[in-house]
Protein backbone atom coordinates (compact mmCIF):
# COMPACT_ATOMS: atom_id res chain seq x y z
CA UNK A 1 0.00 0.00 0.00
CA UNK A 2 3.12 2.68 0.73
CA UNK A 3 4.28 2.01 -2.74
CA UNK A 4 0.90 2.74 -4.38
CA UNK A 5 0.79 5.33 -2.35
CA UNK A 6 4.13 7.05 -2.85
CA UNK A 7 3.53 5.85 -6.87
CA UNK A 8 -0.18 8.13 -6.62
CA UNK A 9 1.77 11.32 -5.28
CA UNK A 10 4.60 11.27 -8.00
CA UNK A 11 2.09 10.86 -10.61
CA UNK A 12 2.16 13.75 -13.02
CA UNK A 13 -1.75 14.66 -12.18
CA UNK A 14 -0.82 15.24 -8.84
CA UNK A 15 3.07 17.01 -8.96
CA UNK A 16 1.47 19.61 -11.54
CA UNK A 17 -1.52 20.19 -9.09
CA UNK A 18 1.15 20.37 -6.39
CA UNK A 19 2.92 22.82 -8.52
CA UNK A 20 0.40 25.58 -9.34
CA UNK A 21 1.99 26.84 -6.19
CA UNK A 22 5.47 26.62 -7.38
CA UNK A 23 3.67 27.98 -10.45
CA UNK A 24 2.35 31.73 -8.88
CA UNK A 25 5.33 32.06 -6.23
CA UNK A 26 7.62 32.02 -9.58
CA UNK A 27 5.49 34.46 -11.68
CA UNK A 28 4.77 36.84 -8.88
CA UNK A 29 9.18 37.06 -8.12
CA UNK A 30 10.24 37.01 -11.75
CA UNK A 31 7.89 39.81 -12.57
CA UNK A 32 8.61 41.60 -9.36
CA UNK A 33 12.43 41.80 -9.42
CA UNK A 34 12.23 42.48 -12.81
CA UNK A 35 10.42 45.59 -12.58
CA UNK A 36 11.82 46.77 -9.12
CA UNK A 37 14.71 48.00 -10.21
CA UNK A 38 13.58 50.31 -12.77
CA UNK A 39 11.03 51.49 -10.03
CA UNK A 40 13.37 51.77 -7.52
CA UNK A 41 15.89 54.18 -9.36
CA UNK A 42 12.49 56.21 -10.75
CA UNK A 43 11.99 56.54 -6.97
CA UNK A 44 15.46 58.32 -6.21
CA UNK A 45 17.08 55.27 -4.52
CA UNK A 46 21.05 55.37 -5.83
CA UNK A 47 22.47 52.21 -7.65
CA UNK A 48 24.08 51.69 -4.45
CA UNK A 49 20.99 51.90 -1.92
CA UNK A 50 18.66 50.32 -4.60
CA UNK A 51 21.44 47.26 -4.62
CA UNK A 52 21.54 47.13 -0.19
CA UNK A 53 17.75 47.11 -0.36
CA UNK A 54 17.32 44.14 -2.98
CA UNK A 55 20.09 42.17 -0.59
CA UNK A 56 18.63 42.67 2.88
CA UNK A 57 15.69 40.51 1.53
CA UNK A 58 17.92 37.63 1.21
CA UNK A 59 20.14 38.08 4.42
CA UNK A 60 17.10 37.80 6.46
CA UNK A 61 15.73 34.78 4.78
CA UNK A 62 19.49 33.06 4.76
CA UNK A 63 19.47 33.30 8.96
CA UNK A 64 16.09 32.38 8.98
CA UNK A 65 15.76 29.51 6.38
CA UNK A 66 17.75 27.19 8.41
CA UNK A 67 16.02 27.26 11.74
CA UNK A 68 12.27 27.38 9.16
CA UNK A 69 13.58 24.01 7.72
CA UNK A 70 14.28 22.32 11.06
CA UNK A 71 11.23 23.47 12.45
CA UNK A 72 9.11 21.87 9.76
CA UNK A 73 10.51 18.90 9.87
CA UNK A 74 9.83 18.93 13.54
CA UNK A 75 6.46 20.40 13.29
CA UNK A 76 3.23 18.77 14.52
CA UNK A 77 0.25 21.22 13.63
CA UNK A 78 -2.72 19.13 12.70
CA UNK A 79 -2.53 21.08 9.38
CA UNK A 80 0.67 19.33 8.36
CA UNK A 81 4.42 19.90 8.41
CA UNK A 82 4.73 22.10 5.19
CA UNK A 83 1.62 23.50 4.78
CA UNK A 84 1.60 26.11 7.66
CA UNK A 85 4.41 27.45 6.53
CA UNK A 86 3.27 27.72 3.03
CA UNK A 87 0.57 29.86 4.93
CA UNK A 88 2.78 32.08 6.31
CA UNK A 89 4.51 32.82 2.66
CA UNK A 90 1.19 33.98 0.96
CA UNK A 91 0.44 36.02 3.65
CA UNK A 92 3.72 37.90 3.50
CA UNK A 93 3.88 37.67 -0.10
CA UNK A 94 0.13 39.61 0.14
CA UNK A 95 1.68 42.15 2.67
CA UNK A 96 4.44 43.14 0.55
CA UNK A 97 2.47 43.65 -2.46
CA UNK A 98 -0.60 45.83 -1.29
CA UNK A 99 2.13 47.84 0.00
CA UNK A 100 4.60 48.07 -2.87
CA UNK A 101 1.86 50.28 -4.61
CA UNK A 102 0.69 52.31 -2.08
CA UNK A 103 3.81 53.39 -0.08
CA UNK A 104 4.19 56.67 -1.20
CA UNK A 105 0.25 57.16 -0.60
CA UNK A 106 0.55 56.17 2.46
CA UNK A 107 3.53 57.72 3.39
CA UNK A 108 2.16 61.16 2.21
CA UNK A 109 -1.00 60.44 4.25
CA UNK A 110 1.22 60.43 7.22
CA UNK A 111 2.98 63.62 6.29
CA UNK A 112 1.26 65.59 9.01
CA UNK A 113 3.30 63.51 11.75
CA UNK A 114 6.31 62.49 9.87
CA UNK A 115 7.96 63.30 6.75
CA UNK A 116 5.78 62.24 4.08
CA UNK A 117 8.21 61.29 1.15
CA UNK A 118 10.78 59.92 3.61
CA UNK A 119 7.93 57.33 5.45
CA UNK A 120 6.75 56.80 1.66
CA UNK A 121 10.36 55.95 0.72
CA UNK A 122 10.89 53.38 4.07
CA UNK A 123 7.40 51.69 3.27
CA UNK A 124 8.43 50.79 0.09
CA UNK A 125 11.82 50.02 1.47
CA UNK A 126 10.53 47.71 3.89
CA UNK A 127 7.48 45.81 1.25
CA UNK A 128 10.82 45.31 -1.01
CA UNK A 129 12.56 43.83 1.64
CA UNK A 130 9.32 41.84 3.24
CA UNK A 131 8.83 40.30 -0.79
CA UNK A 132 11.87 39.72 -1.26
CA UNK A 133 12.05 37.64 2.35
CA UNK A 134 9.20 36.14 1.44
CA UNK A 135 9.88 34.60 -2.07
CA UNK A 136 13.41 33.74 -0.96
CA UNK A 137 11.89 30.77 1.86
CA UNK A 138 8.77 30.31 -0.20
CA UNK A 139 9.96 27.40 -1.49
CA UNK A 140 11.58 25.64 0.70
CA UNK A 141 8.45 23.93 2.57
CA UNK A 142 7.02 22.70 -1.06
CA UNK A 143 10.79 21.27 -1.76
CA UNK A 144 10.69 19.83 1.44
CA UNK A 145 6.75 17.90 0.87
CA UNK A 146 8.24 16.87 -2.66
CA UNK A 147 10.94 14.99 -0.95
CA UNK A 148 8.47 13.41 1.70
CA UNK A 149 6.57 12.08 -0.75
CA UNK A 150 9.36 10.91 -3.90
CA UNK A 151 11.28 7.71 -2.51
CA UNK A 152 13.02 6.55 -5.56
CA UNK A 153 15.54 8.25 -8.04
CA UNK A 154 13.02 8.33 -10.70
CA UNK A 155 10.62 9.71 -8.81
CA UNK A 156 12.74 12.67 -7.21
CA UNK A 157 13.55 13.30 -11.18
CA UNK A 158 10.15 13.37 -12.00
CA UNK A 159 9.08 15.43 -9.95
CA UNK A 160 11.95 18.06 -9.88
CA UNK A 161 10.95 18.45 -13.93
CA UNK A 162 7.75 19.02 -13.62
CA UNK A 163 8.96 21.69 -10.14
CA UNK A 164 11.58 23.03 -12.80
CA UNK A 165 8.79 23.23 -16.02
CA UNK A 166 6.22 25.01 -13.54
CA UNK A 167 9.34 27.48 -12.51
CA UNK A 168 9.94 27.79 -15.52
CA UNK A 169 6.24 28.35 -16.80
CA UNK A 170 5.59 30.99 -14.12
CA UNK A 171 9.01 32.37 -15.03
CA UNK A 172 7.50 33.18 -18.72
CA UNK A 173 4.34 34.44 -17.13
CA UNK A 174 5.97 37.04 -15.16
CA UNK A 175 8.31 38.68 -17.59
CA UNK A 176 4.81 38.36 -20.53
CA UNK A 177 3.27 40.64 -17.54
CA UNK A 178 5.71 43.33 -17.64
CA UNK A 179 6.01 43.05 -21.54
CA UNK A 180 2.44 44.21 -22.12
CA UNK A 181 2.16 47.86 -22.87
CA UNK A 182 -0.37 48.48 -20.24
CA UNK A 183 -0.66 51.80 -20.56
CA UNK A 184 -2.97 51.31 -23.37
CA UNK A 185 -5.42 49.14 -21.42
CA UNK A 186 -8.95 49.86 -19.48
CA UNK A 187 -7.06 48.45 -16.03
CA UNK A 188 -4.84 50.93 -16.21
CA UNK A 189 -7.20 53.89 -15.77
CA UNK A 190 -9.67 52.11 -13.37
CA UNK A 191 -6.88 51.04 -11.31
CA UNK A 192 -5.18 54.20 -11.17
CA UNK A 193 -1.71 53.24 -12.66
CA UNK A 194 0.78 51.48 -13.70
CA UNK A 195 2.06 49.97 -10.54
CA UNK A 196 -1.53 49.16 -8.80
CA UNK A 197 -2.61 47.09 -11.86
CA UNK A 198 0.51 44.81 -12.33
CA UNK A 199 0.59 44.54 -8.62
CA UNK A 200 -3.15 43.89 -8.23
CA UNK A 201 -2.83 41.13 -11.21
CA UNK A 202 0.43 39.38 -9.22
CA UNK A 203 -1.71 39.65 -5.93
CA UNK A 204 -4.82 38.09 -7.69
CA UNK A 205 -2.76 35.17 -9.51
CA UNK A 206 -0.40 34.31 -6.14
CA UNK A 207 -3.97 33.04 -4.27
CA UNK A 208 -5.68 31.78 -7.24
CA UNK A 209 -2.49 29.43 -7.40
CA UNK A 210 -1.34 29.00 -3.67
CA UNK A 211 -5.09 28.12 -2.61
CA UNK A 212 -5.37 24.47 -4.06
CA UNK A 213 -1.61 23.85 -2.83
CA UNK A 214 -2.28 24.98 0.63
CA UNK A 215 -6.06 23.13 0.49
CA UNK A 216 -5.69 19.49 -1.14
CA UNK A 217 -1.50 18.86 -1.30
CA UNK A 218 -0.94 14.99 0.79
CA UNK A 219 0.70 16.92 3.77
CA UNK A 220 -0.58 14.53 6.95
CA UNK A 221 0.52 15.58 10.31
CA UNK A 222 3.31 14.37 12.81
CA UNK A 223 3.22 13.68 16.44
CA UNK A 224 5.69 13.91 18.52
CA UNK A 225 6.03 10.23 19.34
CA UNK A 226 6.68 9.76 15.86
CA UNK A 227 9.50 12.53 15.62
CA UNK A 228 11.07 10.50 18.35
CA UNK A 229 10.21 7.35 17.88
CA UNK A 230 12.79 5.88 20.61
CA UNK A 231 11.31 8.28 23.39
CA UNK A 232 8.80 5.88 24.60
CA UNK A 233 11.50 3.67 25.24
CA UNK A 234 13.87 5.39 26.81
CA UNK A 235 11.73 6.72 29.98
CA UNK A 236 10.09 3.31 31.75
CA UNK A 237 6.43 3.46 32.26
CA UNK A 238 4.89 3.89 35.86
CA UNK A 239 4.04 0.28 36.10
CA UNK A 240 7.51 -1.05 34.90
CA UNK A 241 9.08 1.18 37.73
CA UNK A 242 6.81 -0.09 40.30
CA UNK A 243 7.41 -4.46 39.29
CA UNK A 244 10.75 -3.80 38.99
CA UNK A 245 10.85 -2.27 42.53
CA UNK A 246 8.75 -4.69 43.87
CA UNK A 247 11.05 -7.29 42.68
CA UNK A 248 13.66 -5.66 43.84
CA UNK A 249 12.79 -5.09 47.28
CA UNK A 250 11.85 -8.49 47.85
CA UNK A 251 14.80 -9.88 46.62
CA UNK A 252 13.08 -11.82 43.88
CA UNK A 253 14.19 -12.75 40.32
CA UNK A 254 10.41 -13.76 39.90
CA UNK A 255 7.26 -13.31 41.75
CA UNK A 256 3.51 -12.67 41.92
CA UNK A 257 2.86 -9.03 40.93
CA UNK A 258 0.40 -7.20 43.38
CA UNK A 259 -3.18 -6.57 42.66
CA UNK A 260 -2.52 -3.01 42.75
CA UNK A 261 -0.12 -3.33 40.18
CA UNK A 262 -2.28 -5.90 37.81
CA UNK A 263 -5.00 -3.45 37.81
CA UNK A 264 -2.85 -0.59 36.20
CA UNK A 265 -4.76 1.23 39.35
CA UNK A 266 -2.37 3.77 40.29
CA UNK A 267 -2.28 6.58 43.10
CA UNK A 268 -0.79 9.77 41.77
CA UNK A 269 1.81 9.44 44.76
CA UNK A 270 2.89 5.90 43.57
CA UNK A 271 4.07 7.67 40.42
CA UNK A 272 7.64 8.08 40.78
CA UNK A 273 8.73 11.62 39.25
CA UNK A 274 10.32 12.08 35.73
CA UNK A 275 13.04 15.00 35.97
CA UNK A 276 13.54 16.64 32.38
CA UNK A 277 15.91 19.23 31.74
CA UNK A 278 14.17 22.28 31.73
CA UNK A 279 16.89 24.30 29.46
CA UNK A 280 17.69 23.09 25.82
CA UNK A 281 21.04 22.40 24.67
CA UNK A 282 23.39 25.58 24.59
CA UNK A 283 24.86 26.45 21.39
CA UNK A 284 28.75 25.98 21.17
CA UNK A 285 30.37 29.05 19.86
CA UNK A 286 33.53 27.35 18.71
CA UNK A 287 33.48 28.92 15.59
CA UNK A 288 34.02 27.60 12.45
CA UNK A 289 35.34 24.30 13.20
CA UNK A 290 33.54 21.49 11.25
CA UNK A 291 32.83 18.38 12.74
CA UNK A 292 33.61 15.68 10.33
CA UNK A 293 35.73 11.95 10.59
CA UNK A 294 38.68 11.62 8.11
CA UNK A 295 38.33 14.98 6.44
CA UNK A 296 40.61 17.26 8.07
CA UNK A 297 41.09 20.84 6.74
CA UNK A 298 44.82 21.31 5.47
CA UNK A 299 46.10 24.39 4.00
CA UNK A 300 47.81 22.13 1.18
CA UNK A 301 44.91 20.61 0.10
CA UNK A 302 43.76 21.19 -3.70
CA UNK A 303 39.79 21.93 -1.81
CA UNK A 304 40.88 24.24 0.49
CA UNK A 305 39.15 26.85 -1.68
CA UNK A 306 35.94 24.91 -1.37
CA UNK A 307 36.47 25.00 2.17
CA UNK A 308 36.76 28.46 2.65
CA UNK A 309 33.62 29.19 0.58
CA UNK A 310 31.93 27.24 2.76
CA UNK A 311 33.16 28.88 5.71
CA UNK A 312 30.99 31.89 4.21
CA UNK A 313 27.68 30.14 4.72
CA UNK A 314 28.90 28.28 7.98
CA UNK A 315 30.11 31.41 10.03
CA UNK A 316 27.62 33.71 8.93
CA UNK A 317 25.18 31.59 10.01
CA UNK A 318 26.62 29.94 12.83
CA UNK A 319 27.28 33.47 14.26
CA UNK A 320 23.81 35.21 13.95
CA UNK A 321 22.09 31.99 15.41
CA UNK A 322 24.44 31.93 18.43
CA UNK A 323 23.59 35.76 19.03
CA UNK A 324 19.96 35.21 18.33
CA UNK A 325 19.96 32.37 20.68
CA UNK A 326 20.25 34.72 23.99
CA UNK A 327 17.64 37.02 23.04
CA UNK A 328 14.81 34.45 21.64
CA UNK A 329 12.10 32.74 23.84
CA UNK A 330 13.25 29.51 25.20
CA UNK A 331 10.83 27.43 23.17
CA UNK A 332 12.72 28.71 19.88
CA UNK A 333 16.69 28.02 21.33
CA UNK A 334 16.01 24.02 20.03
CA UNK A 335 15.85 25.35 16.31
CA UNK A 336 18.63 27.54 16.60
CA UNK A 337 20.18 24.70 18.47
CA UNK A 338 19.69 21.84 15.96
CA UNK A 339 20.79 24.19 12.99
CA UNK A 340 23.86 25.22 14.41
CA UNK A 341 24.65 21.47 14.67
CA UNK A 342 23.88 20.51 11.02
CA UNK A 343 26.08 23.44 9.90
CA UNK A 344 28.71 21.84 11.87
CA UNK A 345 28.00 18.12 11.13
CA UNK A 346 27.80 18.97 7.60
CA UNK A 347 29.28 16.13 5.67
CA UNK A 348 31.71 16.89 3.02
CA UNK A 349 29.00 16.03 -0.31
CA UNK A 350 26.69 18.52 1.17
CA UNK A 351 29.60 21.31 1.83
CA UNK A 352 30.74 20.44 -2.02
CA UNK A 353 27.15 20.82 -2.81
CA UNK A 354 26.32 24.16 -1.36
CA UNK A 355 29.32 25.49 -2.93
CA UNK A 356 28.36 25.07 -5.94
CA UNK A 357 25.13 26.06 -5.52
CA UNK A 358 26.42 29.17 -4.41
CA UNK A 359 28.46 30.00 -7.48
CA UNK A 360 25.96 28.72 -10.28
CA UNK A 361 23.03 30.38 -8.07
CA UNK A 362 25.92 33.75 -8.30
CA UNK A 363 25.74 33.54 -12.10
CA UNK A 364 22.56 32.90 -13.17
CA UNK A 365 20.18 34.86 -10.45
CA UNK A 366 23.00 37.75 -10.78
CA UNK A 367 21.70 37.66 -14.87
CA UNK A 368 17.93 37.50 -14.25
CA UNK A 369 17.97 40.31 -11.79
CA UNK A 370 20.40 42.83 -13.60
CA UNK A 371 19.80 42.07 -16.84
CA UNK A 372 16.77 44.53 -17.75
CA UNK A 373 19.40 47.27 -16.35
CA UNK A 374 22.15 46.00 -18.63
CA UNK A 375 20.00 46.11 -21.88
CA UNK A 376 18.48 49.48 -20.97
CA UNK A 377 21.82 51.18 -20.27
CA UNK A 378 24.03 49.20 -22.42
CA UNK A 379 22.32 48.34 -25.36
CA UNK A 380 19.43 51.03 -25.65
CA UNK A 381 22.00 53.70 -24.00
CA UNK A 382 18.96 54.76 -21.47
CA UNK A 383 18.96 56.32 -18.39
CA UNK A 384 16.48 55.79 -15.47
CA UNK A 385 17.41 59.20 -13.83
CA UNK A 386 16.37 60.71 -16.61
CA UNK A 387 12.87 63.24 -16.27
CA UNK A 388 10.04 61.81 -17.70
CA UNK A 389 9.19 61.43 -21.20
CA UNK A 390 12.76 62.78 -21.90
CA UNK A 391 14.69 60.43 -24.84
CA UNK A 392 17.10 58.85 -22.35
CA UNK A 393 14.32 57.95 -20.12
CA UNK A 394 12.13 56.58 -22.76
CA UNK A 395 14.86 54.35 -24.22
CA UNK A 396 15.68 53.22 -21.01
CA UNK A 397 11.55 51.52 -20.66
CA UNK A 398 12.08 50.61 -24.19
CA UNK A 399 15.24 48.81 -23.19
CA UNK A 400 13.37 47.03 -19.51
CA UNK A 401 10.36 45.75 -22.28
CA UNK A 402 13.04 44.18 -24.56
CA UNK A 403 14.84 42.86 -22.01
CA UNK A 404 12.05 41.48 -20.25
CA UNK A 405 11.19 39.77 -23.74
CA UNK A 406 14.68 38.28 -23.23
CA UNK A 407 13.51 36.79 -19.82
CA UNK A 408 10.28 35.47 -21.69
CA UNK A 409 12.72 33.64 -23.68
CA UNK A 410 15.13 32.20 -21.10
CA UNK A 411 11.81 30.89 -19.12
CA UNK A 412 10.50 29.27 -22.36
CA UNK A 413 13.85 27.75 -22.92
CA UNK A 414 14.05 26.50 -19.60
CA UNK A 415 10.64 24.88 -19.92
CA UNK A 416 11.35 23.33 -22.91
CA UNK A 417 14.18 21.67 -21.15
CA UNK A 418 12.87 20.64 -18.29
CA UNK A 419 10.53 17.91 -20.57
CA UNK A 420 14.18 16.40 -21.46
CA UNK A 421 15.58 16.83 -18.22
CA UNK A 422 15.01 13.82 -16.19
CA UNK A 423 15.52 11.88 -20.14
CA UNK A 424 19.02 13.49 -20.23
CA UNK A 425 19.83 12.54 -16.24
CA UNK A 426 18.77 8.72 -17.16
CA UNK A 427 21.43 8.85 -20.08
CA UNK A 428 24.15 10.72 -18.89
CA UNK A 429 24.02 11.14 -15.07
CA UNK A 430 23.19 14.48 -12.61
CA UNK A 431 26.58 15.88 -13.05
CA UNK A 432 27.45 15.99 -16.92
CA UNK A 433 23.79 17.34 -17.47
CA UNK A 434 24.55 20.12 -14.55
CA UNK A 435 27.98 21.01 -16.08
CA UNK A 436 26.06 21.56 -19.65
CA UNK A 437 23.89 23.42 -18.25
CA UNK A 438 26.62 25.82 -16.73
CA UNK A 439 29.08 25.24 -19.77
CA UNK A 440 26.45 26.99 -22.32
CA UNK A 441 25.66 29.33 -19.75
CA UNK A 442 29.42 31.24 -19.86
CA UNK A 443 29.69 30.93 -23.38
CA UNK A 444 26.58 32.47 -23.89
CA UNK A 445 27.38 35.24 -21.00
CA UNK A 446 30.72 35.41 -22.32
CA UNK A 447 29.86 36.60 -25.91
CA UNK A 448 27.25 39.32 -25.02
CA UNK A 449 30.55 41.08 -23.70
CA UNK A 450 31.35 41.72 -27.14
CA UNK A 451 27.76 41.96 -28.93
CA UNK A 452 25.90 44.85 -28.84
CA UNK A 453 23.16 43.79 -31.21
CA UNK A 454 19.59 43.92 -29.81
CA UNK A 455 18.22 40.63 -31.64
CA UNK A 456 21.54 38.77 -30.65
CA UNK A 457 21.39 39.43 -27.10
CA UNK A 458 17.86 38.53 -26.52
CA UNK A 459 19.07 34.75 -28.63
CA UNK A 460 21.85 34.32 -26.09
CA UNK A 461 19.68 35.39 -23.32
CA UNK A 462 17.31 32.61 -24.67
CA UNK A 463 20.12 30.07 -24.30
CA UNK A 464 21.05 30.50 -20.93
CA UNK A 465 17.89 28.77 -19.60
CA UNK A 466 19.52 25.60 -19.81
CA UNK A 467 21.55 26.63 -17.18
CA UNK A 468 18.24 28.28 -14.91
CA UNK A 469 16.51 24.48 -15.47
CA UNK A 470 19.87 22.68 -14.10
CA UNK A 471 20.05 25.04 -11.09
CA UNK A 472 16.30 24.89 -9.96
CA UNK A 473 15.98 21.00 -10.05
CA UNK A 474 19.39 19.48 -9.83
CA UNK A 475 21.15 20.49 -6.50
CA UNK A 476 17.40 19.64 -4.86
CA UNK A 477 17.47 15.91 -6.46
CA UNK A 478 21.35 15.68 -5.57
CA UNK A 479 20.36 16.19 -2.12
CA UNK A 480 17.62 14.16 -1.93
CA UNK A 481 19.50 11.26 -3.13
CA UNK A 482 22.06 12.18 -0.88
CA UNK A 483 19.63 11.80 2.13
CA UNK A 484 18.05 8.60 0.91
CA UNK A 485 21.60 6.84 1.07
CA UNK A 486 23.04 8.89 3.78
CA UNK A 487 25.15 5.70 4.82
CA UNK A 488 26.95 5.94 1.73
CA UNK A 489 27.04 9.85 1.38
CA UNK A 490 27.57 11.32 4.89
CA UNK A 491 30.19 8.40 6.06
CA UNK A 492 32.40 11.09 6.87
CA UNK A 493 30.36 12.63 9.65
CA UNK A 494 29.67 11.52 12.94
CA UNK A 495 26.23 10.40 12.84
CA UNK A 496 23.97 8.47 15.17
CA UNK A 497 21.73 5.72 13.90
CA UNK A 498 18.60 6.93 16.04
CA UNK A 499 19.05 10.75 15.13
CA UNK A 500 19.02 11.24 11.06
CA UNK A 501 19.33 14.49 8.92
CA UNK A 502 16.33 15.93 8.31
CA UNK A 503 15.68 16.46 4.81
CA UNK A 504 13.88 19.75 5.87
CA UNK A 505 16.83 21.24 7.41
CA UNK A 506 19.66 20.39 4.86
CA UNK A 507 16.84 21.26 1.94
CA UNK A 508 17.18 25.00 4.07
CA UNK A 509 20.84 24.97 3.97
CA UNK A 510 20.59 24.11 0.12
CA UNK A 511 18.28 26.87 -0.29
CA UNK A 512 20.14 29.39 2.49
CA UNK A 513 23.09 29.09 0.06
CA UNK A 514 21.26 30.12 -3.21
CA UNK A 515 19.87 33.19 -0.67
CA UNK A 516 23.52 34.25 -0.14
CA UNK A 517 24.14 34.12 -3.89
CA UNK A 518 21.25 36.89 -3.84
CA UNK A 519 22.95 38.76 -1.25
CA UNK A 520 26.78 38.34 -3.03
CA UNK A 521 25.57 38.67 -6.58
CA UNK A 522 23.50 42.22 -4.95
CA UNK A 523 26.60 44.02 -2.83
CA UNK A 524 29.28 42.38 -5.60
CA UNK A 525 27.48 43.23 -8.71
CA UNK A 526 26.88 46.61 -7.44
CA UNK A 527 30.24 47.82 -6.86
CA UNK A 528 31.73 46.44 -9.65
CA UNK A 529 29.19 48.51 -11.49
CA UNK A 530 29.99 51.06 -9.11
CA UNK A 531 33.86 50.80 -9.76
CA UNK A 532 34.13 50.29 -13.67
CA UNK A 533 30.89 52.70 -14.31
CA UNK A 534 29.09 50.38 -17.00
CA UNK A 535 26.78 47.71 -16.96
CA UNK A 536 28.86 45.33 -18.54
CA UNK A 537 30.36 44.40 -15.37
CA UNK A 538 27.28 42.33 -14.68
CA UNK A 539 27.78 40.40 -17.62
CA UNK A 540 31.75 39.44 -17.10
CA UNK A 541 30.41 38.89 -13.04
CA UNK A 542 28.50 36.52 -14.43
CA UNK A 543 30.65 34.67 -16.42
CA UNK A 544 33.21 34.23 -13.72
CA UNK A 545 31.37 32.72 -11.34
CA UNK A 546 29.71 30.59 -13.79
CA UNK A 547 33.21 29.09 -14.88
CA UNK A 548 33.91 28.90 -11.39
CA UNK A 549 30.47 26.92 -10.84
CA UNK A 550 31.22 24.58 -13.63
CA UNK A 551 35.00 23.75 -11.93
CA UNK A 552 33.09 22.71 -8.72
CA UNK A 553 30.50 20.80 -10.48
CA UNK A 554 33.16 18.31 -10.88
CA UNK A 555 34.00 17.68 -7.75
CA UNK A 556 30.20 16.58 -6.95
CA UNK A 557 30.07 12.66 -5.96
CA UNK A 558 26.97 11.05 -7.35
Amino acid sequence: MAGEAHAIYSSYTYLVFLNLYTFGIELCSSASFSYLPPLLLEMGFSETVMCIIMALGPFFAMVVMPCLGTASDQCTSKYGRRRPFILVVIICLSISMVLLPNGMDIGMKLGAALPGRFTGLAIISFSVILLDFGSQISLLPLESLMSDQCKTEVQLNKAYSVYNFMLSLGSSCGYLVLFIDWNKTYLFTLLGGKEHMIFFILLFLLILTALPTLLFAYDPPITGQELNPDASTSIPSSTDYQVNTYFKQNGKATGSVPASLGNNSLRHDQIPPVVLSPNPPSISINMPAVVTLGTPISIGQRHVILQIAYQFINVPLSFVCTCVYFIIPRSYKMYLSDTVHSLRTMPLVLRQLCVVNLLTCMAVMGFKLYFVDYVGEALYHGNPDSPLNSLPRISYENGIRMASLGLLFQSITSAMFSFVLNHLVLSYGIISTFLFGMLSFTIMTGLMLVVEDISLTLLLAAFTGFASAAINALPCTLLSIYHQNQEKYYSDTEMKATEPRGIGSDMALLDSAYVLSEVLSSFLFGIAVEITGTTLSYMFCCCVCSVLGSYYILQLKC
